[in-house]
C-alpha cells in the first residue's frame, strides 16, 4: 500500500521534472536567437522550477509519513501531511501546465504594442 500511495507524488515529481526539462530546451532553442523570448519566460520559467522543488519536498514528505505509518505511528499529522500533499498534486501542480504553455508561446504576445502605446 504504501508504494501505491507514494506514486502519484513520484509521479507528479516527474512530470514537473519533465516540465522544466521541455522549457529549458525551448528556452536554449528559442532565447538566444531573440534574447525578448528568454525575458518573456523567464517569470514563468521560474514558476515551473518553484512547482519542481515543492514537488520534490512534497515528494520526501509523503515518503517520511508513509514510512511513519507503517512503523505504527497515530499521529494524525502524518494523514494530515499526506492530505495536504495531495491538494498540492491535484490543485497546485497542474499550473505547470499553464506556465510551460506561456513561456512557449514566446515574446510575440509581450512584444506586439509599440513603446508609444504605453
Amino acid at each position: 500500500m504504501g508504494n501505491d500511495e507514494l506514486t502519484p507524488f513520484l509521479d507528479g515529481l516527474a512530470t514537473a521534472k519533465a516540465d522544466v526539462a521541455d522549457a529549458t530546451q525551448w528556452m536554449m532553442m528559442n532565447g538566444f536567437g531573440n534574447p525578448d523570448n528568454a525575458g518573456a519566460g523567464s517569470m514563468d520559467y521560474l514558476h515551473l522550477f518553484a512547482l519542481l522543488c515543492l514537488a520534490y519536498g512534497w515528494a520526501q514528505l509523503a515518503k517520511a509519513a508513509i514510512a511513519r505509518r507503517k512503523d505504527g505511528a497515530k499521529d494524525p499529522f502524518f494523514e494530515n501531511k499526506l492530505t495536504t500533499g495531495r491538494f498540492f498534486l491535484t490543485r497546485i501542480l497542474p499550473d505547470g501546465k499553464a506556465n510551460l504553455a506561456k513561456l512557449k508561446s514566446g515574446a510575440e504576445p509581450l512584444m506586439a504594442l509599440p513603446a508609444e502605446a504605453f
